[in-house]
């Protein structure tokens, strides 16, 4: 495998991104509070066995970006309204969040051992769902 910048159409169209995803329930003393955990690579696979890192993007925009996309979602399907989305609009904190750690290579054990995944009590703990 090897690791290569990539920013033509062509190549979009054959990408693979790579996600796990846990849905959590609960919050601090159990109480109830949807949210969503997501380990996301930073670029994408392909059938060759390469992968091509992503542009560099920035953190807030992102968020921002990826916050619409899930109210908007959300309102399509009819699980919100407008009014929610305007009374989200107005919080301090969005509840959501994105963090872009240091990227990981093939066989750096090391950086391995840093993940989410490795805390037991994560929900992406290597004993539970990465298994």
């Amino acid at each position: 495998m090897f690791i290569t910048r990539s920013k033509t159409r062509a190549d979009t169209e054959s990408a693979i991104p790579g996600a796990v995803i846990a849905i959590q329930t609960f919050g601090d003393f159990l109480g109830f509070n949807p949210h969503c955990h997501v380990l996301v690579t930073d670029g994408c696979f392909y059938g060759t066995g390469s992968f091509k890192v992503a542009p560099a993007f920035e953190l807030k925009s992102f968020e921002k970006l990826f916050r619409h996309k899930v109210l908007k979602m959300l309102l399509s399907k009819e699980k919100i309204t407008q009014d929610i989305i305007n009374m989200l609009d107005t919080w301090k904190h969005t509840g959501f969040t994105v963090f872009c750690g240091n990227r990981i290579y093939p066989g750096d054990a090391t950086a391995m051992d840093t993940l989410p995944a490795t805390s037991s009590e994560h929900p992406f703990h290597r004993h539970g769902c990465l298994t």
